[in-house]
């Protein structure tokens, strides 16, 4: 299965030429045009573009949009080209078999995996693939390797346009940790979309220079940001208790004591539940992420925090039904 070649080399005006929109290249095809275009203008055109022959005589270009925007940006009236038609048998598979060639000849110079993110995305949608089937299509993927391009779009489409707009800010690991705290999977610590939006704009502006360059830094960056937001909701939802508070309580009502003595059953299972780990040697288990943990641990610290909190402000006036000796 494959394009048939039906010409190799030949010189065909741009005014023939219909741009795909199979352009993988979407995100970063227009960086370094002007350096491109001085390239061809003093060596010629180095590599021929690839076209789909269409029956009305035109030419579908599936291969070098750079090079074909260059061309029109410089006023160069025709492109090198190496010609290509759809087996008659396998015209069904039109856009599958384009995105095939187009990653076969990117292979020279890798798409980066926000390129491929979407270039996965659009053959799962076209052709309705689960993650191993869209590895099947491409030499030298796996299902692994598409789900971690596909999990880059876990990123919202505005924090994404900011990357777009300035793609040379972004490199894979400072993607990654934007994805990984944009993904559902991060729970509490997830970003909310206005939230990646705002830290994708500090990366691009560079306000937090070690956070831009380094991967963890950016982390700790993004948990404060989540952290700020958590405490200004509790702090909120105290004050909008405090206000509808007329007068202090002076005993427990029947929910209100359900409430706080299902609220200590807990308190004395995690206790049970922690000794249990701690007797079973908490560093053996290997088989949780260090990333799992540290959530874990933050998310424990927190919920001590609100309890305490709890303790203090709302239980302390109550009488004690405890007995003093």
């Amino acid at each position: 299965m494959g394009l048939e070649v039906v010409r190799t080399g030949a010189e065909i005006s741009l005014g023939e030429i219909q741009a795909s929109r199979q352009k993988v290249r979407k995100k970063t095809g227009d960086l370094g045009i002007s350096d491109l275009l001085n390239s061809m203008k003093r060596h010629g055109q180095i590599h021929a573009v690839s076209l789909l022959k269409n029956d009305d005589g035109t030419y579908e270009l599936i291969n070098g949009h750079r090079r074909h925007t260059a061309a029109l940006k410089g006023g160069i009236p025709t492109l090198r080209a190496n010609i290509y038609s759809i087996p008659p048998d396998e015209e069904e598979e039109r856009e599958l078999l384009i995105q095939q060639h187009l990653y076969a000849a990117n292979m020279a110079e890798p798409l980066i995996d926000l390129e491929r993110g979407y270039m996965f995305k659009a053959v799962k949608e076209d052709f309705g693939l689960d993650d191993s089937g869209v590895a099947a299509c491409f030499e030298g993927e796996t299902e692994d390797s598409v789900r971690k391009a596909l999990s880059l779009l876990e990123i919202d489409e505005h924090a994404l346009q900011v990357v777009q707009a300035y793609p040379d800010k972004f490199d894979e690991a400072t993607l990654r940790v934007l994805a990984e705290y944009a993904s559902p999977e991060k729970r509490a610590w997830r970003l909310k979309p206005g939230e990646q939006v705002r830290v994708a704009e500090m990366v691009a502006r560079q306000e937090n220079k070690l956070a831009a360059v380094d991967a963890r830094e950016l982390e700790k960056e993004i948990r404060g940001v989540v952290k700020t937001r958590r405490n200004e909701a509790h702090a909120k939802s105290q004050e909008e208790k405090g206000a509808k508070q007329t007068k202090p309580h002076n005993r427990l009502i029947g929910s209100d004591e359900a409430a706080v003595k299902a609220l200590f059953k807990r308190i004395e299972q995690l206790e049970l539940a922690v000794r249990e780990l701690h007797s079973k040697g908490v560093h053996e288990i290997t088989e949780i992420r260090l990333a799992d943990k540290r959530d874990a641990t933050d998310r424990l610290y927190e919920a001590a925090s609100q309890v305490e909190s709890f303790i203090n402000t709302k239980l302390a006036p109550l009488p004690t039904m405890r007995k003093e000796p």
